[in-house]
Formats: C-alpha cells, sequence, structure tokens
C-alpha cells in the first residue's frame, strides 16, 4: 500500500510552550512516519531548529519544492493563523476540501466540503 508520512508544524513561542514536546520527540523516534517540526518565535540562542511564525514562506520551504496538491493539511490555531495558512495553501493550488481546520474561536469563513455546502 501506499506509505502516509506525517508532519506536525508546532507553532509556540518557546521550547517550554510546546505542550508535550519531549513525548512527541519520542514518538517521532518510534515512528519512521512522522516529523515533528517545532517552529519557535521566541528561539532561546542555542535552538537550531526552525524560526519565526507559521506562514506561507515556512510551509514553501520545509516543503522542499515538493507539490502540496495531493496532500492534506489539518490547519489548528488562533484565527490569524488559520486565516493565513488556508489563504497559502490555497494560493499554492491546494484544494479546500484538502484543507481541514479547527480554531481557537469562531471561523471568518467557513470552507466548503466537495459539494458545495458549508460545514
Amino acid at each position: 500500500g501506499k506509505k502516509v508520512r506525517f508532519t506536525l508544524i508546532y507553532g509556540s513561542r518557546s521550547p517550554e510552550d510546546v505542550i508535550f514536546l519531549k513525548r512527541l520527540r519520542k514518538l517521532q523516534e518510534a515512528r519512521q512516519w512522522l516529523t515533528i517540526v517545532p517552529v519557535l518565535s521566541k528561539p532561546p540562542r542555542q535552538w537550531n531548529g526552525a524560526t519565526g511564525r507559521i506562514d506561507g514562506d515556512l510551509l514553501r520551504r520545509l516543503l522542499g519544492g515538493k507539490n502540496p496538491t495531493d496532500k492534506t493539511f489539518f490547519v489548528c490555531g488562533p484565527r490569524e493563523l488559520y486565516t493565513t495558512i488556508t489563504s497559502e495553501l490555497v494560493r499554492m493550488g491546494v484544494k479546500e476540501h484538502r484543507i481541514h481546520l479547527e480554531a481557537y474561536g469562531p471561523l471568518l469563513t467557513s470552507p466548503k466540503t466537495r459539494n458545495g455546502r458549508s460545514r
């Protein structure tokens, strides 16, 4: 069968703010199909991982030139995050039915399902 890969891009201010970071790293070590990418907006000096905010530029870097249109995206976070990421993914050619949102607070707009009805 087709091998499924799962990448969790997790935005936080600092390593201490990443909930379950140690557990997530242990899980990643145990599962070859899983990649955890913590992104810190206020990283400590010794941090060598991804930094800044999760945005279109970061997504493109993490995709490494791969075509995102056959991938499924799950976006969870505050309104600013899911609005920005959804817009960027659509701009990259990802169809709205491949973008699933879970928001902290009400959605500004509801993505449509395959049959055109709002969720």
